[in-house]
């Protein structure tokens, strides 16, 4: 498994990597700070999906937008431009990425 990385006040704990489930997914556990977002992307070859732990996420893709709190989820399908931003000076969440 993965394992701590660190980028500006960003966190990821790669609790299961494509290598670890036969190539079925990844799974990031995530502690986030405001300004930590990544670019707009587009993932093109796999789902993902987001589950809140703590704080407050905004995503934007396709034409869906919305607010996601502790204990809610979004699935974002592939082929779609994400714009993800975090509302909250800090927060934590899960990511699913499959494919």
């Amino acid at each position: 498994m993965g394992g701590l990385q660190y980028d500006k006040s960003l966190y990821l704990n790669f609790l299961a990597e494509k290598a670890d489930t036969a190539g079925d997914y990844t799974l990031i556990d995530s502690i986030v700070r405001q300004g930590t977002e990544p670019p707009p992307h587009t993932h093109t070859l796999e789902d993902e999906e987001l589950m809140v732990l703590e704080g407050i996420l905004e995503y934007r893709f396709a034409k869906q937008k919305g607010l996601l709190h502790a204990g809610e989820t979004v699935l974002m399908p592939k082929g779609q431009l994400k714009l993800p931003r975090y509302l909250l000076m800090s927060g934590s969440f899960l990511r699913l990425v499959k494919g």
